[in-house]
């Protein structure tokens, strides 16, 4: 289960990278803290039905748990790339096999 929830944080990371949204967190399991535009984002997730915890008008921070899935993930990179005005970015397969030799 952790894996699995560190790879969703991870997979959203990668896409982070990707729109150009800055990741505060040097480090980190299951949540990411961001810098982009809060009060649009917040909009567009409850939306969806998602909760995002704001942090200020700026900031926001992103949790996976146990009953977060792959199309959750894309749905958040969706929302991310219309929020920031990017284009529609498909979830990258992400393998945490280069940081915990697994075969």
């Amino acid at each position: 289960i952790a894996t699995r929830i560190h790879r969703h944080a991870c997979q959203l990371n990668q896409a982070l990278e990707q729109l150009g949204i800055t990741q505060k967190n040097k480090a980190f399991f299951d949540t990411l803290h961001i810098e982009a535009p809060a009060q649009e984002i917040l909009r567009l997730a409850a939306a969806k039905g998602i909760n995002l915890r704001q942090i200020n008008a700026s900031e926001l921070s992103i949790s996976f748990h146990e009953a977060t899935e792959d199309h959750h993930i894309q749905t958040l990179i969706d929302i991310l790339a219309e929020a920031t005005k990017q284009i529609n970015l498909k979830m990258r397969p992400f393998s945490l096999k280069k940081f915990f030799h697994m075969s």
